[in-house]
C-alpha cells in the first residue's frame, strides 16, 4: 500500500477550494501513473449549494466516475456549540456528495466491546443542506484516535502548548507510565477527519484484498518497484494537513438557525476537520 500526499492546506489548516479542486482533478489525470485508488477528503466548508453545482461536489464525482473511491468526513456540526442542543443538515462540502463514501464520528468509549459504541456528539448529522441527501453514509471510529503524530509540525507545536493531554509519549516495556522519550511520536485526536481517515484505509485493504475480482487479470506490483509502473497495490491519496476548527464557518445563530446561504466563490476557504479547539477529553 502506499501513500501519495497532496498539500492543499496551510500551516494552520486553512487553504481555498479551488487548490482542493486542483488536487482532485491532478488525481484523475494521474490514477493511471500512480495506481491511485483511494481519496481521502478530511475537510470541508459549510455547503452554500446544490451538489449539483458545487465545484468540490463536482470535482468528488469526476473521480468516482474514473474509477476511484472518495472517502470524506462529514463533518464537526452535531451540536450547537453554545447550548449543546443537537443539530442537523450540519454536512460539510464535500461530503454531501452523492458518490462520496461521507463518515461520521463513532466513540467507542475505548472499548473493543461494540455494545456501547454512540455516536459522537460532535458528529454531524444529516440531510444535507438544498438536496436533502441522507448523509453520513456510515461512522467509524473518530474519538480519541491515537495517531502517529510529526514532532516538527504545527499542529505538534499548538498541542505541545495548548492541549499537551493529546501529545502521548512512549513509556517502557513494562507498561508503567515511565516515559523514556522526551518526544510524544502519537497523538490523540477527535473528529470526523479521524473517522474518515479510518475507513478509507478499511477500503483500501478491501481495494486490495479483492483486487482481482475487481480487475480480473491484473497483478499486484511488489512494493520495491517503480511507483510509475500500472497494475501496483493500492495507492490511497490522501488530501489534507493540519486541522483546525470550522468554528468561525458556521453561519448560525446561537439557536442552531441557518442566518442565510451566501453564494459560492471559487476564494472560498476551506478549513480541514477534526475540531481540535473544542475538547473532547
Amino acid at each position: 500500500m502506499r501513500l501519495i500526499s497532496l498539500k492543499v492546506l496551510d500551516a494552520h489548516g486553512s487553504g481555498r477550494t479551488s487548490d482542493v479542486v486542483r488536487a482532485v482533478q491532478f488525481a484523475i489525470d494521474n490514477r493511471a501513473t500512480y495506481g491511485i485508488d483511494v481519496i481521502n477528503l478530511s475537510l470541508g466548508h459549510p455547503i452554500f449549494e446544490p451538489a449539483a453545482t458545487d465545484p468540490l461536489v463536482q470535482a468528488v464525482e469526476r473521480a468516482v466516475a474514473s474509477g476511484i473511491v472518495v472517502v470524506a468526513s462529514a463533518g464537526n456540526s452535531g451540536v450547537n456549540r453554545v447550548t449543546g442542543q443537537v443539530g442537523y443538515a450540519g454536512i460539510s462540502s464535500p461530503g454531501n456528495a452523492p458518490s462520496a463514501i461521507s463518515v461520521g464520528a463513532l466513540d467507542t468509549q475505548n472499548t473493543a466491546a461494540r455494545a456501547d459504541d454512540t455516536i459522537a456528539d460532535f458528529s454531524s448529522r444529516g440531510p444535507t443542506w438544498y438536496d436533502g441527501y441522507s448523509k453520513p453514509d456510515l461512522v467509524a471510529p473518530g474519538r480519541r484516535d491515537i495517531a502517529n503524530s510529526a514532532p516538527e509540525g504545527s499542529l505538534y507545536a499548538w498541542l505541545a502548548k495548548d492541549a499537551p493531554q493529546k501529545l502521548i509519549a512512549p513509556t517502557n516495556p513494562s507498561g508503567k507510565n515511565s516515559v523514556t522519550s522526551n518526544v510524544a511520536y502519537y497523538i490523540s485526536l477527535s473528529g470526523t477527519s479521524m473517522a474518515a481517515g479510518v475507513t478509507t484505509g478499511v477500503v483500501a485493504r478491501m481495494i486490495e484484498s479483492n483486487r482481482s475480482r475487481l480487475h480480473p487479470g491484473a497483478a499486484t506490483v511488489p512494493a520495491e518497484r517503480s511507483l510509475a509502473e500500472p497494475g501496483r497495490d493500492t495507492t490511497i491519496l490522501p488530501v489534507w494537513v493540519c486541522p483546525r476548527s470550522q468554528r468561525d464557518l458556521l453561519d448560525r445563530d446561537q439557536h442552531g438557525t441557518r442566518l442565510g446561504v451566501p453564494r459560492f466563490r471559487r476564494t472560498t476557504r476551506v478549513r480541514g476537520e477534526p475540531d481540535l479547539v473544542r475538547s473532547q477529553d
